[in-house]
């Protein structure tokens, strides 16, 4: 007589749309930072020098960079809004948020001002039509912003090089969840010890 086992491992109903939600942003953080990863190292190896690598740095950023980084917030704030009481009181949620909401656009933003610069200085170049193209674009970057490409594409490299450090330490913090020095049973925390469990079995379910 054939014996009858239970499936003890298999997953639990009830996490709605939540799984439906969490694959399509892992796999538009996961092109988000590959594209910062390899716009580093494609910096690097095109080193400042004026040609058509600056633009398609741009327009790898624009229409790879951009439409990820947007779709990945839209995607968390649906996660969040299903249990967004819970997450505003873990101090590791708050610290994602702050990175998020602050620290990774402001190196965004600080790359994407320099390349247009790089990209700036070279038209400007081509447009006064100077024998010498590559000694007008310097001329004309180093007067205009007061320093060399050499530093604007170097800024633009650490920029860049800051951007993928800081969603790597937004995965982290998403997968471990820190306390960082939280104690779930006091209210000066803002979660009582009723809460403790629940708020833990949250953040396990967490994005």
């Amino acid at each position: 007589m054939p014996t009858n086992y239970t499936n003890q491992h298999d997953r639990k109903p009830g996490r709605g749309l939540r799984p439906w939600l969490l694959i399509p942003k892992y796999l538009c953080v996961s092109i988000y930072l590959g594209g910062l990863v390899s716009m580093v190292f494609l910096g690097i190896y095109f080193d400042h020098w004026p040609n058509t690598h600056h633009a398609m740095l741009y327009t790898m950023g624009l229409w790879v960079l951009l439409p990820a980084a947007v779709l990945s917030g839209l995607l968390g704030v649906a996660l969040w809004m299903q249990h967004a009481l819970h997450f505003m009181r873990m101090r590791w949620f708050r610290l994602k948020v702050f990175l998020l909401a602050f620290l990774l656009p402001a190196s965004n933003l600080a790359a994407w001002w320099h390349l247009h610069k790089l990209i700036t200085g070279y038209q400007k170049a081509a447009e006064r039509a100077v024998e010498d193209t590559t000694l007008s674009y310097f001329i004309y970057v180093s007067e205009d912003f007061g320093t060399s490409p050499e530093i604007l594409h170097a800024y633009y490299v650490i920029a860049l090089i800051g951007a993928a450090v800081t969603v790597v330490a937004i995965a982290i913090l998403g997968r471990l969840k820190p306390r960082l020095g939280q104690k779930f049973g006091s209210r000066r925390n803002g979660v009582t010890e009723a809460t403790r469990s629940e708020a833990q079995h949250t953040s396990e379910r967490a994005m």
